[in-house]
């Protein structure tokens, strides 16, 4: 018998007809003949006979009764256990980010997950793209946050939102042409750094002296806060770290990043996993969206 032979089997015993067992399963009652008379020849005898116009077992149904009856009721534990994983997701999300992320936006995402699953089990971990990467394809995190990174055949890659990236340091307005940075006292970052990329587009390297370079954007801007020096920050470090909001602009035409979510190519991300991708969407778009209010 096949599962919707069982389906059919179970419904018109619980019902006694086939039209009260159609509306039971919203299908038709030729539907339901149909598949009844295929479940019978398949078996080769009657599952049901006519008594006093109620279909009632035939001997060789009730034997058959009892594991059918087992059979639903794991059927209905499933269809509930399925709906349950759906609307509440059990389980954990390991997950790494680079520390800009950790300090300001990683903190309300998980904020934003646990208020819609607040037994669920989160562990995040902080690095540079290289670390995030090795973590990654080790299994030790499920999914990597960080800006448009190098190409990684074994990875896939999902384009979260575009991130401003802002000018720290003592300066007001905004920049209208990116020549007009003094490059001299602008702190760089390692070579294979995505801010580096945009630097180099902007400058010559012999236009920086008594250079300042650093790992992260956090330590970038909070030395742009206490020296004369400037920073390329993404618009999230710049409001953690800069007490005052004016010691940033933003360039325009904006220059942004793409904030992108990575995971493995065999192992792409569980229902709740794309629920917290989807929570850090919101929130980009949203804090974009007030700072372009705001300006």
């Amino acid at each position: 018998m096949k599962l919707r032979h069982i389906e059919i089997f179970h419904a018109i015993r619980t019902t006694g007809s086939v039209s009260r067992a159609a509306r039971l399963l919203n299908i038709s009652q030729s539907a339901v003949s149909k598949t009844l008379g295929h479940a019978e020849l398949q078996l080769g005898f009657q599952l049901f006979e006519r008594v006093k116009g109620r279909l009632k077992l035939t001997p060789e149904a009730q034997s058959l009764a009892p594991d059918i009856e087992k059979m639903m009721h794991l059927l209905e534990h499933i269809r509930s256990l399925a709906t349950n994983i759906h609307q509440h997701p059990a389980g954990s999300l390991k997950l790494g980010c680079l520390p800009s992320l950790g300090l300001h936006l990683m903190p309300r995402a998980v904020s934003l997950i646990r208020q819609r699953y607040p037994d669920i089990n989160i562990e995040i971990t902080t690095g540079h793209e290289s670390e995030l990467i090795r973590k990654l394809r080790s299994r030790e995190i499920n999914i990597a946050f960080t800006f448009k990174p190098n190409d990684y055949p074994d990875c896939m890659v999902s384009t979260i939102a575009k991130v401003n990236m802002v000018l720290a340091g003592p300066q007001s307005g905004h920049i209208k042409d990116p020549r007009q940075v003094d490059f001299s006292k602008l702190i760089t970052y390692s070579e294979g750094d995505p801010v580096t990329r945009i630097i180099e587009s902007m400058a010559v390297p012999n236009q920086f002296t008594n250079q300042v370079k650093v790992e992260t954007y956090y330590v970038a801007a909070a030395i742009a806060e206490y020296e004369d020096r400037l920073a390329i920050v993404d618009e999230f470090t710049a409001k953690f770290v800069l007490e005052d909001q004016s010691r940033y602009i933003h360039f325009d035409p904006p220059i942004t990043l793409e904030l992108v979510a990575i995971y493995r190519e065999q192992g792409p991300p569980s229902t709740l996993e794309k629920q917290f991708i989807g929570g850090v969407r919101r929130l980009v778009r949203h804090e974009h969206a007030y700072g372009q209010q705001t300006r």
